[in-house]
């Protein structure tokens, strides 16, 4: 396992367009955060900027939820693509063993997920308290509720990418799969939530997971349950992925 991590770490490393999609994710992230910060006073919802935590945390964080859509996009890159260029065949020639392949893909992948949702926290938190302090909006660090919301941003951008690295084992294809990993938290489940009822909406992945980004979690699931349902839809989906991959003919990769 620990040869095929490595030679899985090394295929990461040597694609240009995996750390041009890091880059562009922490881009997206600051470039979020500055119009954020820029425009907190004028629009931070119905909560006042002066006494509301909760909008002076949100502000830092949100620009998470976006980050944590690019790194997810990353690795539905880090499988599927392997199909569309058939280097999926000589890699399982050298490791017949499908699963251990994909288990080591999905280590590397949520272990840089989860380095880069550290580093991109930590900026968040830095910079965004630092600006919000020296603008008269003081945000306590050694608050519970930030506290949760900055250790909840890290776990849900690691399930995220997680859950789109199982969407790219499943479903082979990296255009469906990017299209799901986007649509599934901004329209689908949003639209889901229209007519479903409280106890199942609760439940859908990344409804679930945003308890972990919102102080004291949601009405719905507090922040730690919220994070359990979601990682259960994140290992399901690898697993059923590497159900049905063993399955397949890696002699049709088109």
């Amino acid at each position: 396992m620990n040869k095929l991590m490595r030679s899985e770490w090394i295929k990461f490393n040597t694609l240009r367009i995996n750390w041009g999609m890091l880059i562009a994710a922490f881009v997206v992230d600051i470039a979020l955060l500055v119009i954020g910060l820029i425009f907190f006073n004028r629009s931070v919802g119905s909560g006042d900027p002066v006494t509301d935590a909760e909008a002076r945390i949100d502000v830092i964080i949100s620009p998470i939820g976006l980050f944590a859509t690019v790194v997810s996009i990353l690795a539905v890159l880090v499988m599927a693509s392997e199909y569309k260029s058939k280097t999926v065949i000589p890699t399982f020639a050298t490791a017949p063993i499908r699963s251990e392949v994909i288990a080591a893909k999905g280590i590397v992948i949520a272990v840089i997920a989860f380095v880069s949702a550290v580093i991109a926290t930590l900026v968040n938190a830095v910079a965004g308290g630092l600006v919000l302090n020296a603008r008269g909006f003081p945000v306590d660090i050694a608050d519970d509720n930030y506290v949760q919301v900055l250790g909840g941003s890290i776990v849900f951008v690691v399930l995220a990418t997680v859950f789109g690295y199982g969407l790219g084992v499943l479903l082979q294809n990296s255009v469906l799969s990017i299209t799901l990993i986007v649509a599934i938290p901004m329209v689908v489940e949003p639209a889901l939530a229209g007519f479903l009822p409280d106890w199942i909406d609760r439940y859908l992945p990344f409804s679930a997971g945003s308890a972990m980004t919102t102080p004291g979690g949601t009405d719905q699931l507090p922040a730690w349950q919220g994070g359990g349902v979601f990682g259960l839809w994140a290992i399901a989906v690898v697993i059923f992925g590497a159900i049905m991959f063993e399955r397949r003919d890696l002699g049709n990769t088109d």
